[in-house]
């Protein structure tokens, strides 16, 4: 009777390991989803430049320059926003002979690049020619962002990761298989909101006003789901 017993469990232990070995058959599919968010904050990347004959002369007017254009932004900025150095350069200034030759040192030029940031997007446009007005020499770009993505994130992961099971299922159905449940999904992280950007401008004159349109900023996803599948039961074995 022990001798029964100890074959029955061996006969069960077989057929358990029997199981686990069993490969699996698998559905990959991918799915990628677009949401379009709206800015809601904007970056103004600003440049007060100043030409002098000595390097001292050119940061004395630099320093007196960047101040106005500071000092004429404060109204519109500072209550929604805020203002940072984004960068200093001091250099020497050569005047480059055509034909060749050594090059002249005329001066030297002090540039102090400034980046304002924003949330009011109605004064964008004001802070520009604000800017302009008062002194900066060039507007080298305005980008716009979404302060809080997390939304957006997650409904662009939710599309792909339907669009992924969708896709998944209908490869199962053309290959006639039976779905048994979902094995593995993966995400890439969904991109942040791509700034919009603005070209690259030299300051003219602000007349008439500078008119600024953000647009939609695209938040990506992509997700990829695994299904186990298993035959699809035969027509013959189904009961009438």
């Amino acid at each position: 009777m022990r001798l029964f017993c100890l074959l029955l469990l061996a006969i069960a232990v077989s057929a358990q390991e029997a199981a686990n070995n069993t490969p699996l058959h698998t559905v990959r599919a991918s799915g990628e989803a677009v949401v379009f968010a709206r800015p809601d904050r904007a970056e103004v990347n600003l440049a007060v430049s100043d030409q002098a004959p000595t390097a001292q002369a050119a940061a004395a007017a630099n320093a007196k320059s960047t101040q106005q254009v500071l000092d004429a932004m404060k109204p519109l900025v500072y209550s929604s926003g805020q203002v940072r150095t984004a960068g200093y350069t001091l250099n020497p200034d050569y005047e480059y002979p055509q034909g060749g030759g050594t090059p002249k040192l005329i001066g030297y030029r002090a540039t102090n690049s400034i980046l304002v940031t924003i949330d009011d997007l109605n004064n964008v446009g004001k802070v520009i020619d604000t800017a302009v007005q008062s002194g900066a020499t060039n507007v080298n770009g305005v980008s716009f962002t979404v302060r809080s993505d997390d939304t957006y994130r997650a409904q662009a992961l939710a599309e792909a990761a339907q669009k992924a099971r969708a896709s998944a299922e209908a490869i199962a159905d053309a290959l006639n298989v039976h779905v048994i449940g979902l094995l593995d999904a993966q995400s890439t992280t969904a991109s942040p909101p791509r700034p919009l950007l603005m070209a690259k401008t030299q300051a003219l004159a602000a007349e008439p006003a500078t008119p600024i349109n953000p647009g939609a900023i695209e938040v990506h996803a992509s997700v990829t789901v695994t299904l186990q599948v298993e035959a699809a039961p035969s027509q013959a074995n189904v009961s009438p």
